[in-house]
């Protein structure tokens, strides 16, 4: 080697150490993971972690009671167990409007407002269908459903095991997951939330609450308390009982009441992370 190449060497070394960093660097940019998308209805709270700006609404759930009826028929029982109880309102003293009672849940004039009278169990079913449904409408979107698919009930473990006309099959997707919030996941939302003072006798509907509005995280201090991922503990203040941050102590609650409501958090999983929370579920653990 001349004096010339000894000379130039380590400059040759360091511009090959640097081409190398750059491929590596360019490599590791054109592979990197896209961002998952917004889950229909929510907001972003932090990476991976999304939540419904409103409470879930009586319309939300009539339509979720609309699909078990179609499927099943009204007389099932599972049809009948998702049934909202109306005898709730009997612990209103003066009910506002007139007719509350009969019509809140079921009137077009109260589609919009947080849907009262459920039980945990009942607001983890419905969780569980919406992230059906949800993912059901991504696989259509992304072709990899027929659009004979669309009207044909299809689960999220039906989609990965099943091997039918119209499938096409991919175990990369990832799973819209709504569950009921945990008290951090609640705490997270009121870093972010806009307060309503709800001063009324019956809860607001999120049209009074958010319509032309910055967007942020409604009624987690006092339209309805809301119900979080452990049984019996609610959150946050309601019409009846008075405003209250989620910072502050539990409202405890047995069976459904007319000061409770829920709303949805949504993280985006994998088919194994869901067979894992699927076989919890099955063994009765949290």
């Amino acid at each position: 080697m001349n004096s010339i190449t000894k000379a130039i060497a380590p400059l040759l070394q360091g511009l090959l150490i640097l081409a190398m960093a750059s491929l590596c660097s360019f490599a590791l940019h054109t592979h990197k993971k896209p961002k998952d998308p917004l889950p229909p209805g929510c907001l972003e709270i932090s990476p991976n972690l999304y939540g419904d700006q409103h409470e879930i609404t009586n319309m939300a759930y009539r339509e979720y009671l609309y699909y078990l009826k179609s499927l099943l028929g009204q007389h099932h029982p599972a049809f009948e167990t998702a049934l909202p109880d109306t005898s709730v309102f009997h612990a209103l003293q003066t009910p506002t409007p007139p007719g509350f009672y009969t019509t809140y849940f079921s009137h077009a004039d109260y589609a919009e407002h947080p849907v009262l009278g459920l039980s945990w169990e009942q607001a983890i079913a419905f969780s569980y269908w919406r992230s059906e449904m949800v993912f059901k409408q991504l696989l259509l979107k992304q072709k990899k459903l027929a659009p004979a698919w669309e009207n044909t009930p299809l689960s999220i473990s039906g989609y990965f095991t099943a091997r039918m006309e119209g499938i096409t099959l991919d175990t990369t997707l990832r799973i819209p997951w709504y569950s009921l919030p945990s008290p951090e996941d609640l705490l997270a939302m009121e870093k972010h939330s806009k307060a309503i003072s709800n001063s009324q006798t019956s809860p607001l509907p999120n049209h009074c609450r958010s319509h032309g509005k910055k967007k942020g995280f409604y009624g987690l201090g006092d339209n309805v308390s809301e119900m979080t991922n452990s049984p019996g503990q609610a959150y946050g203040g309601n019409f009846l009982q008075g405003a209250a941050s989620v910072a502050d102590a539990p409202k405890s609650y047995e069976k459904p009441t007319v000061w409770l409501g829920f709303r949805n958090v949504c993280r985006w999983i994998s088919w194994t992370e869901y067979r894992a929370l699927q076989s919890k579920a099955l063994n009765g653990e949290d």
